[in-house]
């Protein structure tokens, strides 16, 4: 989880449910680490340092363990809290980066930013809007780069998405009807293929 959920009281519920967790630390609230003496641990890394600690308390009250890494080109140490081995709950923690960051990029891609759906329904139908404009841009995308570059060497250092939202070509009016045609054609074939007969 991200650094929103570091509450003690959900980590310890969490800890008797006997559910695991993995949960970013949130260093500029200063948080209180202690050792079993109740001595305060400070959490300082330099760039490409690895650190960790077991057994230590988070705010006094849930015994944790907490592994950190300064990874460089990035402007601070990540570092998290957790119930199983530090070094693997940054590895599960950096997996959830990458998916947080693949639904980042997609949502920039369709300027989705600042919807916040508040209901599983609202949800459902968000995703299904950007499926069907995911697979639109990608099938337009595709046809456009057969337009453009086909039996060319530059065909194949584009995808369809990125000639379609980032070269965004001008092409004539006849050119741009091919495309549409050919486009509305694979996905009739989707909705209804056709189905050969001796009929």
């Amino acid at each position: 989880m991200d650094r929103e959920f570091s509450y003690s009281w959900l980590l310890g519920n969490l800890k008797e449910a006997g559910i695991h967790f993995v949960v970013r630390l949130n260093t500029a609230r200063n948080p209180t680490l202690t050792d079993k003496e109740g001595r305060k641990i400070t959490l300082s890394l330099g760039q490409g340092e690895r650190g960790s600690f077991h057994g230590v308390y988070y705010r006094g009250e849930v015994e944790v363990n907490v592994g950190g890494v300064w990874e460089k080109g990035h402007a601070e140490p990540l570092w998290v809290i957790t119930d199983l081995d530090p070094q693997k709950a940054l590895s599960i923690y950096r997996k959830r980066m990458k998916i947080e960051e693949g639904f980042r990029d997609l949502k920039s891609v369709f300027g989705l930013e600042r919807l916040m759906n508040k209901t599983g329904e609202y949800m459902e139908g968000m995703v299904a809007l950007v499926l069907l404009a995911y697979a639109i841009g990608l099938v337009l995308g595709e046809e456009l780069r057969d337009e453009l570059y086909g039996g060319t060497g530059r065909w194949r250092l584009y995808s369809g998405l990125f000639v379609l939202l980032v070269v965004r070509p001008k092409l004539q009016a006849s050119a741009g009807e091919k495309v549409l045609v050919h486009a509305l054609s694979f996905f009739r074939n989707i909705l209804s293929p056709p189905v050969p007969t001796h009929v």
